[in-house]
């Protein structure tokens, strides 16, 4: 279907570019669109199958059309394919339609016991009696020490063996449950290797798949299992792989059991099972059997550690019942359980990300109350640096500098993110705060991702800086050995007032005489490690950190909640607002135009790809590929 989608997309393209530029020179287009449509109509849905027998239709009236109405025509089918052509949309809307049957063992019940204080699962996992000394190894394996890592060693996905699929609806590589009658056992030889294999044929009112089985040591049961199965007409239930043969659908020794109504719990089928991340040499039905037995021998005994009011507001299930349905589930949604969308689910998210912030919190709460730098930052100090400046601040740019000068003032150590976009003015704000810290007799280190970064901030913070008599040094990895040793010297001494630089500022030959500042540019590209590297540096040094990515007040508050958030919303005077503007493929002539007049002006044009070369996996176009293009 992908391959048909894309050459019905490439040729509907080709015959609308350029405002039909090329529609003259493609020979029969209604011949090739009918054989495309007719080869996708097997496997749309039936709201796309309707409409493209009615597009089919028209095609065999193509000739009779006018030029005019041909191209209106191909224009309308062009529209349509573009944005409703999508494999992975028509795959949902073709899953929606398919037929529900479920088949449900009996669950694993939670059977509720007197609660331990929480404290009592943060215990060894060896504190579980029941666990031999070659599960305990195992478990460790997986990276789980005490009882809460296993509660929280959660699946990372769920394989349905419960949602029977009509035989109509299989697909190769996909992992599907079926159910039909026995129509045929055979047990053959081939001809060249002389290689017996057992095929067993199943059928539903919808079609048919073919069962095969390759190793002779599993003949004899299954053959005998399968001729019971035919000869008592019973249904039988098979899970597996399913792959395309020339014949149709098989399956390759997949997981069978017989559907019968009086032998009570089904062994393998019937349920969803729970797929863990597993450890080197071991399988995954150890590692879910092990998460599974101490699940089973302590979530009985879980308490409830939220407060009934917030379980009550947001509809969450209980903290036992949550755990014990994520690692055993029953009757969920099959497609919510995949998305992660289940009551259970949300609960262990949501306690995930509460207990997240909570942590955060409590960090935030001990910076506080450690003793920081307090800069005696005066009015006079914040008007001599403006006045320096060839340009006057934004209201934006005076409100987070304010901020910066508050929270400098403080004996608790400044910790506070700043986000702008680009040209916003972010760095004349940090090297406001490095005058700060050095008129107050404190060295600052400014660390960038890059040293193509480092060198702009060292241009920019000399330009700032320099007149009001600050000293600016520059400290990369690609300096040389005599260059590092004196910046080194130059550092320890006091000399340098403010150092920028990118990951050399964290290295062991690095010391600062009196670090009170550390400003980091783009915070997402630094681990939490770096941070704390840098400010190792110092004594409980103030820290600024830049980022120009938009960050949502939710976002932030997340990511960076150990960080107070000051927002430049506003660009400095003289900067032109940035214009965004969507064409579509068939407006080409007119980004050319637009090109070509931007270029007359004499400006400059850069086109951005998506990807280097092409690849097959993504339907994006290429810079190798597109580059002989705009030649």
């Amino acid at each position: 279907m992908k391959k048909t989608i894309e050459r019905l997309k490439k040729l509907l393209n080709l015959l609308v570019e350029d405002n039909f530029k090329y529609f003259d020179r493609v020979k029969d287009p209604d011949k090739t669109l009918t054989t495309l449509f007719k080869e996708l109509l097997p496997h749309l849905d039936k709201k796309r199958k309707l409409w493209v027998n009615k597009v089919l239709n028209l095609l065999s009236k193509y000739e009779s059309f006018s030029k005019e109405d041909r191209k209106r025509f191909i224009k309308e089918l062009h529209s349509v394919v573009t944005l409703k052509f999508n494999e992975e949309e028509i795959e949902k809307a073709r899953q929606r339609e398919i037929p529900k049957e479920r088949i449900l063992s009996p669950p694993e019940k939670l059977e509720k016991k007197r609660s331990y204080p929480i404290k009592a699962f943060f215990q060894p996992i060896e504190s579980v009696k029941s666990l031999n000394k070659r599960r305990l190894n195992r478990l460790k394996k997986l990276g789980i020490e005490t009882v809460i890592d296993a509660i929280y060693y959660l699946p990372y996905r769920y394989e349905d063996r419960t949602t029977v699929t009509p035989m109509a609806y299989l697909k190769p590589e996909g992992q599907f449950l079926v159910k039909g009658k026995v129509v045929k056992v055979s047990l053959f030889e081939t001809a060249k290797k002389k290689k017996k294999i057992l095929k067993v044929l199943l059928y539903d009112r919808t079609g048919t798949v073919t069962l095969v089985f390759l190793q002779e040591k599993v003949f004899g049961y299954y053959k005998t299992l399968f001729t019971k199965a035919k000869e008592l007409k019973k249904e039988v239930l098979a899970y597996g792989q399913v792959k395309r043969e020339s014949g149709g659908y098989s399956m390759v020794h997949p997981e069978v059991e017989i559907l019968d109504p009086y032998k009570g719990k089904l062994e393998k089928l019937g349920t969803i099972l729970p797929i863990y991340h597993c450890a080197e040499g071991i399988k995954q039905t150890t590692v879910r059997k092990d998460v599974q037995e101490v699940v089973k021998r302590v979530v009985p005994f879980l308490p409830e550690y939220l407060p009934e009011e917030i379980i009550k507001r947001l509809n969450l299930p209980g903290a036992p019942e949550a755990f014990w349905r994520v690692h055993f589930p029953y009757d969920e949604d099959a497609e919510e359980l995949l998305a992660f969308k289940t009551p259970a689910q949300k609960r262990v998210i949501f306690d995930e990300l509460f207990l997240f912030q909570l942590a955060l919190a409590l960090h935030r709460q001990k910076v506080k109350e450690e003793k920081g730098i307090p800069f005696p930052v005066t009015e006079e100090l914040i008007e001599e640096f403006k006045k320096s400046l060839p340009f006057k601040l934004t209201k934006a740019q005076e409100r987070v500098l304010k901020e910066i000068a508050e929270d400098m003032k403080k004996e608790e150590p400044m910790n506070r993110l700043v986000q702008g976009d680009v040209g916003s003015g972010k760095t004349v704000v940090a090297a406001a705060a490095a005058f700060f810290a050095a008129k107050t007799g404190y060295q600052t280190a400014v660390m960038a991702p890059t040293e193509i970064l480092a060198n702009q901030h060292f241009k920019k913070f000399n330009e700032f800086l320099k007149p009001l008599g600050v000293r600016v040094g520059l400290l990369t990895g690609s300096m040389s050995k005599r260059e590092k040793e004196t910046m080194y010297r130059a550092i320890k001494e006091g000399y340098i007032q403010v150092v920028i630089g990118t990951h050399a500022l964290i290295q062991e030959g690095v010391e600062f005489k009196n670090l009170g500042l550390a400003i980091i540019d783009e915070q997402h590209r630094f681990g939490v490690k770096q941070r704390v590297e840098l400010k190792k540096k110092g004594r409980m040094p103030d820290v600024l950190v830049m980022t120009a990515t938009p960050i949502p007040r939710t976002l932030a508050m997340t990511a960076y909640g150990d960080l107070d958030v000051s927002v430049i919303d506003e660009l400095p005077s003289g900067r032109k607002p940035v214009r965004t503007e969507i064409v579509f493929e068939d407006e080409r002539e007119k980004l050319i135009k637009l090109l070509e007049g931007e270029l007359t002006k004499g400006n400059k044009v850069y086109i951005v790809y998506p990807l280097i070369e092409e690849s097959e996996k993504l339907e994006l176009k290429a810079v190798t590929e597109m580059f002989h293009y705009w030649e």
